[in-house]
């Protein structure tokens, strides 16, 4: 468990604070300095412990009768009886294994939908002092207002909604011929009128897929995206949250530039997945935090790549304790990215509370100081869930 001074500051965040009622109506300058959750706007100091990207319903399947989506996402189209039973083999622990290193050709790996599993994973969290939980299900991958607040309102744990879209595999249909207007006007739609109709708000863009960037002077789907992110973050106050892999310098630094020409504040942007180069490089990644955005290490306990030394917590809470010993600690997130069944703890996996009970006491023992710590799990993700006041 956590040292019980960490354990202390963050149910002390929390102490009083509970879950706001029901969303209002309010004019986006009117929420200034307030945090939106599915429930409706909280004051900061109630977040508490933060986990920054998480997905607590989603649906990463993709359809059969669309193998052109299934190259989109860099996926294997089940061709084969062999590779259609794998696709709709159930999980069950005497084929977890197997299935963790097929996870991507399992059809009941990747549906997180069931409430009342769901439910018991968040309510782990916050026994081990956990406040708030970032959703980031974009549109079209399962993302569900409803659910979201019944889940906070059982739980007593914020959530906060992404808007934006993933990556083109998921695109809803029509979308690349969509305009950047129509696009930021939709997510402006999400964080300040409520999704679909609901009333219940986003209060964070993303997370917005940054994977198909080119350098070219014609523009992706993806990088319309990005572009109608850029501007509405701006007109809205809230913070964006990006999804990529850092294949390349390019993309990601092409990515940065659309935001930048779109007025958005950098300070306001995280980059995921940093997980994917750390340890490799720590130039690069400080080249990247010298452009003002956050990094976010959100692979923590992912069960995926066994053999992968990158996605075991040591080396990625290593390079984290770099960057902090070299002042760039209040840049850094982390997180799990729960996205699968085989990571939640109904099958196995390491569920929503690994960062507060096992990746927190190895930063203290690698001689990160409370006030570190809590700066990565507290700090840097209520200021940045704080909407900030809107500009034109």
């Amino acid at each position: 468990m956590l040292k019980k001074s960490i354990v202390l500051w963050s149910i002390a965040a929390l102490t009083g604070s509970g879950v706001c009622c029901a969303a209002t109506n309010v004019a986006p300058s009117a929420l200034t300095g307030k945090v939106m959750t599915v429930l409706g706007p909280v004051d900061p100091a109630d977040l508490g412990v933060t986990l920054p990207h998480e997905h607590i319903f989603m649906d990463f399947t993709l359809p059969l009768d669309a193998p052109q989506r299934w190259k989109l996402a860099e996926r294997r189209f089940p061709v084969t009886p062999a590779d259609r039973a794998l696709w709709e083999t159930m999980i069950s622990m005497g084929n977890r294994a197997f299935l963790i290193r097929n996870i991507w050709n399992n059809r009941d790996a990747l549906l997180l939908q069931d409430p009342v599993q769901m439910l018991a994973e968040v309510r782990a969290f916050k026994s081990a002092g956990g406040g708030t939980i970032v959703d980031v299900t974009s549109i079209g991958i399962g993302r569900d207002p409803q659910k979201l607040a019944e889940i906070s309102r059982q739980s007593g744990v914020n959530v906060v909604m992404g808007s934006g879209w993933y990556r083109a595999a998921w695109h809803p249909e029509g979308h690349a011929q969509r305009s950047v207007e129509s696009l930021t006007q939709e997510i402006v739609r999400d964080l300040t009128e409520g999704v679909d109709g609901s009333g219940i708000r986003a209060g964070i863009i993303g997370e917005v897929s940054a994977m198909d960037v080119t350098a070219g002077p014609q523009e992706t789907a993806e990088m319309k995206g990005i572009r109608a992110a850029g501007r509405a973050s701006r007109l809205t106050g809230a913070a964006i949250t990006v999804h990529q892999w850092m294949r390349d310098g390019m993309a990601l630094n092409r990515t940065l530039n659309i935001f930048k020409e779109e007025r958005a504040d950098l300070s306001r942007v995280v980059i995921g997945h940093i997980d994917a180069v750390s340890g490799r490089d720590i130039p690069r990644l400080i080249a990247i935090l010298n452009r003002g955005v956050t990094l976010e290490f959100d692979l923590f306990g992912t069960p995926y790549y066994l053999t992968d030394p990158r996605l075991d917590h040591r080396p990625m809470a290593d390079t984290i304790v770099a960057l902090v010993r070299r002042g760039y600690g209040r840049q850094i997130l982390m997180s799990h990215d729960i996205c699968t069944k085989l990571q939640t703890q109904a099958y196995g996996g390491s569920g929503f509370d690994y960062l507060s009970t096992v990746v927190a006491p190895y930063l203290l023992k690698q001689g990160l100081s409370d006030a570190e710590v809590r700066q990565i799990m507290v700090d840097t993700p209520r200021q940045l869930l704080t909407l900030v006041a809107p500009r034109q």
